[in-house]
């Protein structure tokens, strides 16, 4: 039977958080969804692994989960039914203030600006980047794109940005991006 989609866990040599873990135990998934947990410290390499994987298996779509989140039973499916290329759900730094992982606003070379949700906001929308913690895409995408994949060191002067660049480079090919 065919792999229809793959869930994606990043995390580094010890895990950060066992609520991830539960939670993801308690995910709900379609059928013919495989797991794949890639390992190390670089997240640009895990993410890379896991996309290959998912290429490699016929996969249809890949939700990446980094092991610091933790979400609802029913996040994987209500992001399916959105049936977009690219859709994130909402979450938040780990750290004060809690900014949340939705941008707007983002330059070719430069800065990116949070949008900040008001009361009352709720559902999906259209954003320029999001974070990859909790990123579903199609591997349509992926295929659309030059690897690898996920990459480090765009982004100055931080060096970090792996999800920032590959939204970037998503918009850049002609799809959307969108959180919930």
């Amino acid at each position: 039977m065919a792999i229809q989609g793959v869930i994606g866990i990043s995390s580094p040599e010890i895990a950060r958080y066992a609520q991830f873990y539960s939670n993801l135990t308690m995910v709900e998934r379609p059928a013919n969804t495989a797991l794949a947990h890639a390992i190390s410290q670089v997240i640009s390499a895990n993410r890379n692994t896991i996309s290959e994987l998912a290429l490699e298996s016929g996969a249809q779509w890949i939700w990446y989960v980094d092991d610091d989140q933790v979400f609802k039973p029913d996040t994987l499916m209500r992001l399916l039914a959105h049936n977009v290329d690219v859709v994130s759900g909402l979450y938040l730094q780990r750290r004060v203030p809690y900014i949340p992982h939705r941008y707007t606003n983002v330059t070719p070379a430069g800065p990116i600006y949070t949008q900040v949700l008001a009361q009352g906001d709720t559902g999906i929308g259209q954003v320029e980047a999001v974070g990859a913690g909790c990123l579903l895409i199609k591997t349509d995408v992926l295929r659309a794109l030059e690897p690898p994949y996920w990459r480090l060191g765009q982004i100055e002067p931080a060096g970090w940005g792996d999800d920032i660049d590959f939204c970037r480079r998503v918009r850049a090919a002609g799809f959307n991006i969108w959180c919930d």
